[in-house]
């Protein structure tokens, strides 16, 4: 059984919902945080949190590896 959110995080989860929203590039937010957790969780962890493959975290890592942001 989950444990219950305090009312008192709706104002949060909006805010964070809120400022996702302004950033242009949310796929490349996605593509750092998934490189950034495969550093300490398995890969195919890291690919079904963010719903993809493993083998796309693979490549996103060695994209990164290659060409930094610009690679991603």
């Amino acid at each position: 059984m989950s444990r219950t959110k305090d009312q008192s995080l709706q104002v949060v989860f909006l805010k964070a919902e809120e400022a996702l929203s302004e950033i242009e590039d949310k796929r490349l937010i996605i593509k750092l945080l998934a490189i950034k957790g495969y550093a300490t969780h398995e890969a195919k962890d890291i690919a079904f949190i963010f719903q993809t493959q493993t083998r796309t975290i693979y490549k996103w890592v060695q994209q990164f590896r290659q060409g930094g942001i610009d690679g991603l």
